[in-house]
């Protein structure tokens, strides 16, 4: 009897640990996706987004379907880490070329131009876990770079007084497992990137930006000595982060990383980290470039990857040398 009591005690042990572990893995696997209404951070307008929390609900990441797809908010435990008060702001891409009329460049950008018209996207959708959205670049300056533009965007079937630019990205975004301390998981943003112009690349640098709210004053780069004016060779810096933290210890705050070496093949490309201070938009702006970059036309298209990280430096930057 004593023996039939031990099976049956051990056995609705056994359960009990079947059915923690199933509820525990079902929940790691419970990332959410779906359409939100949101303002972006720093902005006083209603905008439609994807919004994805990770399988911990430490994070929400939030797309922004009215600005090109590009990242408008990402909270960390309720807080904001983001700053998204116009087009020129948020988490994307910008590609650069020539240096036109006063200071205006050939600016390709994700989100729209400078006078917030937006970037008309082709579609989003959420496939399980992931964002999923295919959109383009929309030329920065409005046309007063002075170069030749050859179309308006079109929006909401009417033509925009912005221009388009050849460039179409298809682009992922979903949360990946941390394994080396908080927080449980970090952002990882994939983009595609094709040059549909029969006529030659115009742009000349990449780069990828996050803006983050100017209460942190610290920062730190990694290389320490890939900044502008001395830059480090792309195929030889496996790793390029920088971030902002609201402390000494560098433990409170946000973080970007790439990996130049991987993404960064064109010869003589170099690469470096910059750290802008954006009083008007009470931000600092995280850049991380990369020249010469180029999109033939007719080429396949580039891949780009890079993580937007939260919490600790020390973390984040562990992470990103393990994840190229």
């Amino acid at each position: 009897m004593r023996n039939l009591q031990a099976i049956v005690r051990s056995r609705a042990a056994l359960f009990l640990f079947v059915f923690l572990c199933g509820a525990t893995l079902s929940q790691l696997r419970a990332q959410t996706c779906g359409s939100i209404v949101f303002t972006p951070p720093g902005s006083n307008v209603s905008h439609q987004g994807l919004s994805l929390t990770d399988p911990s609900g430490q994070q929400r990441a939030i797309f922004d379907l009215t600005w090109g797809g590009a990242l408008a908010s990402l909270t960390y435990n309720g807080v904001e880490q983001m700053v998204s008060k116009n087009t020129g702001t948020m988490g994307q891409l910008a590609l650069w070329g020539p240096k036109g009329n006063g200071n205006w460049y050939y600016n390709p950008t994700m989100a729209g131009d400078a006078f917030n018209r937006p970037t008309p996207l082709l579609g989003a959708i959420c496939v399980g876990d992931i964002v999923e959205i295919w959109g383009g670049t929309t030329e920065y300056s409005a046309g007063l770079y002075g170069g030749a533009e050859t179309a308006y965007n079109v929006w909401a079937g009417q033509l925009s007084a912005a221009y388009m630019t050849p460039y179409v990205i298809h682009y992922s975004g979903h949360f990946v497992r941390n394994t080396g301390g908080g927080p449980a998981y970090y952002l990882k943003l994939s983009y595609y990137i094709w040059n549909t112009d029969f006529g030659a690349d115009n742009v000349g640098s990449f780069l990828a930006t996050a803006y983050t709210p100017n209460i942190r004053p610290k920062t730190i780069g990694y290389p320490s000595n890939c900044v502008a004016t001395a830059r480090c060779p792309a195929n030889t810096t496996p790793t390029l982060a920088l971030g902002a933290y609201t402390d000494t210890s560098y433990t409170n705050g946000l973080a970007i990383a790439t990996s130049p070496s991987t993404y960064f093949t064109d010869g003589g490309a170099v690469t470096f980290w910059t750290m802008q201070n954006d009083p008007g938009d009470a931000a600092y702006a995280a850049q991380l470039w990369t020249t010469p970059w180029s999109s033939r036309p007719n080429s396949p298209p580039r891949l780009f990857v890079w993580y937007v990280l939260v919490g600790d430096w020390a973390h984040a930057l562990t992470f990103a040398q393990s994840n190229h």
